[in-house]
């Protein structure tokens, strides 16, 4: 039927589509879409999947059956095919049996913004803030970048994220960088949730000098 259709000017997406409404599967078609229109692309086979209305869990068994992507290529597909952070994470742990650490760092490397990671881990591996923060750093976002998304993706204030984000294991001053270019807050205000978030005030010094450029005399008052 693919071939004839072919032969009858019919293009790949058509044909997809096609396919697709007759109830052919998304390994069935792509596997069509490599050997009769010679498409050894996989991220153009992942866009025609898409175009054609299957999930990307669908799309990800296809590749996976096809292609023999592995996670991560599989994951850059999807997003270039245009699939939200979390409907790739599904894909990832359904197709691929992957845990939240590890979707994480794919969806990192796939390109997904760190927000977009944040909901991702809320919505499909339902992990409360901390496990979020926790991931997203050993994954490799900085500070500020952790912080945004507990802000805008679990609708955290400041100290709560200040304390989360050292129990995570970021440094004073990073969390006083992320409490200033995320929260706004000026160095009185961070010194104070710094030393609430349990960092000791030697460090919180520190951090008020490297930070918000203080003295030490400035920073001494503050504290």
């Amino acid at each position: 039927l693919a071939q004839e259709m072919k032969n009858a000017g019919r293009d790949a997406p058509a044909v997809a589509a096609a396919l697709k409404a007759r109830g052919a599967s998304a390994p069935e078609i792509a596997q069509i879409l490599k050997s009769v229109y010679g498409i050894t692309d996989p991220a153009v086979t992942g866009r025609i999947l898409k175009a054609a209305g299957f999930a990307a869990e669908a799309v990800a068994s296809a590749l996976k059956a096809v292609y023999g992507l592995g996670a991560e290529f599989v994951a850059g597909v999807l997003r270039g095919a245009g699939y939200a952070a979390e409907l790739v994470a599904g894909a990832l742990k359904s197709v691929y049996g992957l845990g939240a650490q590890a979707a994480v760092t794919m969806l990192k490397i796939a390109g997904f913004t760190v927000s977009e990671v944040g909901k991702a881990l809320r919505d499909v591996y339902r992990l409360g803030a901390q496990a979020a923060a926790t991931m997203l750093k050993a994954a490799g976002f900085a500070a500020e970048l952790v912080a945004d998304a507990l802000k805008s993706v679990y609708g955290l204030g400041a100290q709560a994220a200040a304390t989360m984000l050292k129990i995570a294991g970021f440094a004073a001053n990073q969390v006083a960088n992320a409490l200033r270019s995320v929260y706004g807050l000026g160095a009185e205000a961070a010194a104070r949730l710094l030393k609430a978030a349990g960092f000791a005030a030697e460090l919180v010094a520190d951090a008020l000098k490297s930070v918000y450029g203080l003295s030490a005399k400035a920073a001494a008052t503050i504290l």
